[in-house]
């Protein structure tokens, strides 16, 4: 995506010619994709676990990373910023349980981005650059601002980068074999009818330039203008209308046999991206004046779209078993997509416990959501270990939702899911330390304190006015590793944390 494919190949064979011309930054960007192909690999069933490219790539990530400080990447070199994205994208996209925290090198990466001006179009910039290397600066600029606005939606802080502040202009809709280094004037843009990678990439830029504001309002002290949400609202619909036919969500029944699994999968996040934002701009609303009408709109958004969002985490992990159309592809869903359900299901829980008037069959709809989406988290045990927090939280908010009604814990029957057995009011921190890891799994220890700033289950939903979003938001997160991202390096970093 930052790295021109066709530049980068005549690099890599100039670099067997003779090692001593490439630089510390290029050899990173060179050992993370090594990590990278040896991970994707065995994912895709193309190597074994024990097989050598496999069992060697923890050594390509550590030899990525002491290129980078070897190559003094803070001083601004060549490739100091792709070389960076390449780890943090190791890192982020590609650790199916991450225990190193990836928003550091995030933030070391869009500092040093903006201190070299990547902010700015190329056309303002006092330095002469060609279209190639514009073209290039957009790309790298774009890709962190994607990823800034994601980190800091899970993170529950604002993101780093001011919409005021940036005038770089959006990709141009091309493939690398449209240009090079040579090129002295920028062929016109693919048409948005034919897919090809930037499309998408420039579509998910649009969706996560709405998220910013509608984040941004989420964390300050108007969250509850009425006004402001409705405007931050009908600008997103009117991205989220201009999406190319081509991206747009649709069943997976319903998709071409000639649809590569890719799209299917873009189409899914841009949708998921969507559904977020909505649920972030609204659910403010879920707790706040409960008997005043004029917020029941807003609620009701926030319901539909996490109940949306629970129908898609389900359509699309039914598409990934033996038999489904992505099974093949299963690597990309990973626990980044999984994040996301879970404040969906908590939008869901508080509306169960909130809305005393719901129909038995609406009850029973949001029920079965819930009940799919646990299911989902179980599945994922052996290879997540949120996934194990997650299973035993959703399992104890259903329970207690069950119980509100029936006063007494659901029977597990076949081909339904099992109920836990513990006491639905038992707390947070107790539930969490039941020996329930499977024997495949490391042992996972759940902390001392909870993360989140309720003492037990039962104040999500007996007391909804205690319950911030934000800790909601970070709840997966913060288990997964903790804040230190110097004492979990899977490696010794010398002279600096990435």
């Amino acid at each position: 995506m930052f790295v021109h494919s066709a530049k980068f190949q005549r690099e890599y064979e100039a670099f067997w010619k003779d090692p001593s011309s490439t630089s510390f930054c290029w050899l990173s960007i060179l050992f993370s994709i090594m990590f990278m192909a040896a991970k994707l690999a065995v994912a895709r069933g193309l190597a074994s676990v024990s097989d050598p490219c496999n069992t060697k790539r923890a050594g390509a990530l550590r030899m990525a990373a002491k290129c980078l400080v070897t190559g003094q990447y803070l001083k601004a070199q060549p490739y100091s910023i792709e070389a960076l994205l390449f780890h943090f994208h190791c890192i982020y996209a590609l650790h199916a349980d991450p225990e190193i925290q990836p928003w550091p090198i995030l933030t070391m990466a869009t500092r040093l981005a903006q201190k070299m001006g990547y902010h700015r179009d190329p056309r303002h910039l006092s330095a002469k650059l060609t279209p190639f290397e514009s073209e290039m600066r957009r790309r790298a600029w774009h890709y962190i601002e994607v990823f800034d606005i994601t980190m800091s939606a899970q993170q529950g802080i604002p993101a780093m980068i001011n919409e005021d502040e940036c005038d770089c202009q959006f990709p141009v809709n091309l493939l690398d074999e449209d240009f090079d280094e040579n090129t002295t004037v920028m062929p016109p843009p693919r048409s948005h009818a034919t897919h090809i990678p930037m499309l998408f990439f420039t579509c998910k830029v649009v969706a996560v330039r709405h998220l910013r504001p509608i984040i941004r309002h989420a964390l300050s002290s108007r969250r509850y203008d009425l006004e402001e949400t409705n405007r931050l609202h009908e600008a997103l619909e009117i991205s989220h209308q201009s999406i190319p036919p081509s991206l747009r969500i649709r069943p997976i029944a319903e998709t071409s046999f000639v649809d590569q699994d890719y799209l299917i999968m873009q189409r899914f996040m841009l949708e998921l991206q969507y559904l977020k934002g909505l649920c972030i701009l609204h659910r403010p609303f879920m707790a706040y004046k409960k008997d005043d009408p004029a917020f029941d709109t807003s609620r009701e958004i926030c319901v539909n779209s996490a109940l949306r969002q629970l129908d898609l985490q389900n359509d699309y992990y039914e598409s990934l078993q033996p038999e489904g159309r992505l099974y093949t592809s299963r690597w990309m869903f990973t626990n980044v997509t999984l994040h996301e359900q879970f404040s969906a299901a908590m939008i869901v829980c508080l509306d169960l416990s909130e809305s005393k008037s719901q129909s038995p069959e609406s009850k029973a709809r949001k029920l079965e959501a819930l009940q799919k989406s646990r299911h989902v988290w179980s599945s994922k045990k052996p290879a997540y270990r949120d996934a194990i927090r997650a299973s035993h939280v959703l399992g104890v908010m259903i329970a207690k939702l069950t119980a509100q009604d029936t006063r007494s814990p659901p029977a597990a029957e076949t081909g339904q899911l099992v109920m836990p057995e513990y006491c639905p009011c038992a707390p947070l921190e107790h539930i969490l330390n039941r020996p329930e890891t499977p024997p495949a799994v490391q042992q996972v220890t759940a902390p001392t304190e909870d993360l989140m700033d309720i003492g037990s289950l039962e104040s999500i939903i007996d007391n909804p006015d205690m319950l911030n979003w934000n800790d909601i938001d970070t709840y997966l997160i913060d288990y997964s590793g903790g804040l230190n991202y110097a004492e979990q390096l899977p490696f010794d970093m010398p002279d600096i944390t990435l």
